[in-house]
């Protein structure tokens, strides 16, 4: 706790005890999962309830809910929040299958649209982020369908 306050970078350090907020979880780099660093797994973050299943059926289209805070710092002051979201969630839906588009809406409740090119690869990604924590937010999953993902 020493460094608390101290200016670095012209920013000063704020140090916080984390013990409340976390169950031991870690990386496979030996790094602790943070929360507002990537997706974490679900059931990391204590006291809170993961859901279970992920609602609605599989089609190619997914909307991720809470992925962001319309009104947070970044949010309204980073130009490059949005991109780099996409960018992010691009390449986490592509593990699971090929991403062919992804839709922001900015001033929604943290809203992100992915469409994949099966149902198959919508479903693994949805049933892996469904629960999971993004900067500190827990993200929802859903099937939606084609009109509705046209309209996003």
């Amino acid at each position: 706790m020493a460094i608390n306050g101290l200016e670095l970078a012209g920013r000063n350090i704020l140090v916080q005890m984390l013990q409340e907020l976390l169950q031991p979880s870690f990386l496979g780099n030996g790094l602790p999962n943070l929360p507002g660093v990537g997706l974490l797994p679900p059931g990391v973050m204590e006291g809170r309830q993961v859901p279970q299943g992920v609602p609605g059926i599989p089609t190619p289209f997914v909307l991720l809910t809470n992925m962001f805070d319309p009104t947070g710092k970044d949010e309204t002051q980073d130009p490059m929040f949005f991109s780099d979201l996409k960018e992010d969630v691009t390449e986490e839906g592509s593990k699971f299958g090929a991403v062919l588009d992804a839709k922001i809406h900015m001033h929604s409740p943290g809203h992100v649209f992915l469409r994949f090119d099966a149902a198959e690869g919508a479903s693994r990604a949805a049933a892996s982020l469904h629960g999971r924590w993004f900067a500190g937010k827990q993200v929802s999953a859903q099937y939606v369908d084609a009109e509705v993902f046209s309209r996003a």
